[in-house]
């Protein structure tokens, strides 16, 4: 039965899904690290259906090699091989719960069971979205011949997958049980349960990517640095609060296309034991993602990843005990990630590194200059107080029948006897429940909550005039403080 509709004619592919896992040494000199994953494979289609299940040459699953085919053209019919790869030899492998994921422009058909055992599906398999728990009743420990660390693939099932656009087909938890389940069963009856989306394969048509889980996602901070200005187009940077904070603190991407983080993406670098609410929370069938995403150039995303690089503690990839930010940077060419989770010192450092590294006061800036001021991380250096040093009066308060908003004049003058180091700001700070409303920008090392205006270039005597706009609800006496600031710090 054909799900969404019938292949169209085309180059003939098999999917096939694969479960590799790593196992303890059965060979003299070979290394064994069991570390099971769920893979896709594409493989042409056999010339016998009979050949579907047994005519696949068990790819081998070495880390850092390409063992799978996970990239495929638009118009072409592939077999598409679910595949539990890497098993442990010894331990061996006897069953599989997982579920699929894939987009608009991909049809399936012809799903065969490649076991000698049972099939639980659910929701209505093998339809996006849904899942099924797979068994063996032999031991499965086959090993095959180009395995380096000798651990098990072992072929689940196969079906014939089409595109017709850029899309992707994903393994997932199975999320149509109550319980939503992603794991491998051991032939003595132990489960291991994997982390998603690690050790989950992803295949990609078109533009698209796939993901090899063999390959591993984590990558050498190294490996973003010195990329081409077409290289970096796919790159992202994620700043995010971790850990257990009273507000959730909106997580900051910058995007160098596109205008959102490639979610999916980003959840490879995530550590198990953090919590990323910034990046909204997870729960079985429903999530939240809200971050500031800000687009900026491919020569902003270089400079940022180029001073953030010179903090040894990030480009260590290290992780803090005492966790409060972390710095992840995702290229989705082919899902390479890196993230470093950092204290409040080191926080400290990499935002204002990557501050400034961005233009002042444009968009990325603001975006990331408020994460520093929410996550208590404003960088030390603020600009010098010369409050003393001027004259502030306020002049000509009135209230606007039509705009129910009041309007006045504040006078700054300049009474030292040298200029004032550029820029000078002015910094007002209203008595609730009255607002200002024409500021140029909140505060945050200044006093959180303030609101400030920027003032041209002030002379030894010079005055300058600035209108300051109110919201005063209930008409209570109005009551405003000011300081006035001068340098190119942090306000």
């Amino acid at each position: 039965m054909s799900v969404r509709h019938t292949l169209a004619v085309g180059v003939l592919v098999c999917l096939v899904a694969v479960a590799y896992s790593g196992a303890a040494n059965p060979a003299e000199g070979a290394e064994n690290v069991a570390f099971p994953r769920i893979g896709l494979h594409l493989a042409e289609v056999p010339a016998k259906a009979s050949q579907r299940c047994t005519g696949l040459q068990l790819p081998p699953c070495n880390k850092g090699s390409a063992s799978l085919s996970v990239a495929g053209d638009i118009d072409s019919t592939y077999c598409l091989y679910i595949l539990v790869v890497e098993a442990d030899s010894a331990a061996g492998v006897k069953g599989a719960s997982f579920g699929i994921s894939y987009g608009p422009s991909i049809s399936v058909n012809d799903w065969t069971l490649c076991t000698d055992g049972l099939e639980f599906s659910c929701g209505s398999w093998p339809a996006s979205g849904s899942g099924t728990a797979i068994t063996w009743t032999t031991c499965q420990q086959s090993v095959p011949e180009a395995d380096e660390n000798r651990t098990v693939t072992a072929v689940l099932g196969v079906m014939n997958i089409y595109a017709y656009g850029d899309d992707q087909f994903s393994i997932t938890p199975r999320r149509c049980v109550g319980a939503p389940d992603f794991a491998i069963s051991e032939c003595s009856g132990s489960t291991v349960h994997l982390d998603y989306p690690r050790q989950a394969g992803k295949v990609g048509f078109g533009d698209d990517p796939g993901f090899d889980p063999c390959l591993g996602a984590y990558s050498l901070y190294s490996r973003f640095l010195g990329l081409s200005s077409g290289e970096l187009e796919t790159v992202q940077l994620k700043f995010t609060s971790v850990g257990f904070p009273i507000n959730v603190i909106n997580t900051v991407g910058l995007v160098a296309t596109g205008d959102s983080l490639d979610v999916e993406g980003f959840l490879l670098s995530q550590h198990d034991g953090f919590l990323y609410a910034g990046d909204g929370y997870w729960e079985e069938k429903l999530r939240a993602w809200n971050p500031h995403v800000v687009r900026v150039s491919t020569g902003a995303i270089a400079a940022v990843l180029d001073s953030v690089g010179t903090i040894a503690e990030v480009a260590n990839g290290s992780v803090a005990d005492t966790a409060v930010v972390a710095f992840s940077v995702l290229d989705r060419m082919d899902q390479s990630v890196f993230e470093s989770i950092v204290g409040e010192d080191t926080g400290r450092l990499l935002l204002q590194k990557a501050l400034g590294a961005l233009p002042p006061e444009s968009e990325e800036w603001n975006a990331l200059y408020l994460f520093a001021c929410e996550t208590g991380l404003t960088p030390y250096d603020s600009l010098t107080d010369v409050t003393d040093d001027v004259s502030v009066l306020y002049e000509g308060l009135r209230y606007s029948e039509t705009k129910h908003e009041y309007a006045g004049r504040v006078r700054v003058i300049n009474e030292q006897g040298g200029d004032l180091p550029d820029p000078v700001t002015l910094v007002l700070f209203a008595k609730p429940p009255a607002r200002i409303l024409n500021a140029d920008g909140v505060t945050c090392a200044l006093g959180f909550g303030g609101r400030y205006f920027k003032l041209p270039t002030m002379a030894a005597g010079d005055t300058v005039y600035v209108t300051v706009e109110y919201k005063n609800p209930g008409a209570a006496p109005l009551q405003t403080a000011a300081r006035v600031f001068a340098g190119t710090q942090f306000r």
